[in-house]
């Protein structure tokens, strides 16, 4: 069963709250709705939306000016947030933003997931989440990015969250990317640690930390193949990791030593190899939150509201 077909069949309400201001996730709400891929929840008000979404039984229209519990809403964001807010005025002023009155839905139990960033950088469109849906227990929030072309299909991880993650937190980023992985697409994850060395190849910090960060993968998850500190073209090619010296792990989860080396080396996969891009996808959120590409298309929208609707079955 496809990503498509197993989230179709799933009774969740995800709250986009950008469709009254961009065109692309106006279109991807609309063709969500007609075509009973999702229940949606939307903000803006009604002159913002022709008829076609007032009238659909798939979606819910929400003005922030008239929202009927907006006192309590102000009222449990600043209880959530009281260590940091002065007052229930500070509260409203946040909720008049969309993507923190969008949280708030979320976290009230209004709607069961959340994709928003088309028009905010990844920090503005995740802030909130952080500050109020928060992560699970002794676990760290990461993302990933669902990679496709054809029938090829890689995650990349962490390109979008966490800049310089130690050794606990890369094992963190891996068991998270694998899981996903393999709950999404029922495909066995085979994760490689990438770095600039292979199998002690190379000298300095770096490969010792992608090594540290495999040996604490193996000791909590036995169950999952891994294969690191290893070059990329070693993880990918089994040529190549013959000539290196390497048992071949014919790798479909890739994780990047750091933020800058994921994120460009995601976007440079995507411009230059036509893969398509889903996420980021967020892991380990109490309530699933997704972020949008500012760049993303109209099918990265879709298929992102696809992956959040899994998420709420817990990955």
């Amino acid at each position: 069963m496809n990503i498509k077909t197993k989230a179709k069949l799933i009774n969740a309400n995800i709250v986009i709250p950008e469709a009254n201001i961009d065109d692309r996730i106006y279109t991807a709400c609309k063709f969500l709705a007609r075509n009973n891929w999702s229940k949606i929840t939307v903000l803006g008000k009604p002159g913002d939306f022709d008829d076609f979404f007032v009238k659909n039984k798939n979606v819910t229209v929400i003005n922030i000016e008239n929202y009927a519990k907006i006192t309590e809403m102000t009222k449990a964001l600043y209880e959530r947030r009281k260590d940091k807010l002065q007052s229930l005025e500070e509260a409203a002023e946040l909720l008049k933003n969309p993507i923190y009155f969008a949280t708030m839905l979320l976290y009230s139990g209004a709607c069961d997931g959340m994709v928003c960033g088309a028009n905010y950088s990844t920090a503005d469109s995740l802030r909130p989440a952080l500050q109020i849906i928060k992560g699970i227990e002794n676990k760290m929030i990461t993302s990933s990015i669902l990679m496709v072309k054809n029938k090829k299909v890689f995650v990349f991880a962490d390109c979008a969250l966490n800049i310089e993650p130690d050794e606990e937190l890369l094992s963190e980023i891996a068991i998270a990317s694998a899981d996903f992985f393999k709950n999404t697409l029922n495909k066995e994850p085979s994760i490689a640690m990438l770095s600039y060395s292979t199998d002690g190849s190379g000298k300095g910090e770096n490969p010792q930390k992608i090594k540290a960060a495999t040996e604490i993968i193996k000791q909590k998850r036995n169950d999952l193949r891994v294969c690191g500190e290893v070059q990329v073209d070693a993880a990918l090619n089994e040529k190549v990791a013959t000539r290196k010296g390497i048992e071949f792990t014919n790798a479909n989860v890739l994780i990047f030593p750091d933020l800058n080396s994921g994120n460009i080396g995601y976007k440079l996969v995507k411009h230059f190899g036509k893969f398509m891009t889903i996420g980021p996808i967020c892991h380990n959120f109490n309530k699933p939150v997704n972020d949008l590409s500012r760049g993303c298309t109209i099918a990265d929208i879709l298929s992102t509201v696809l992956i959040t609707k899994l998420q709420t079955k817990k990955e």
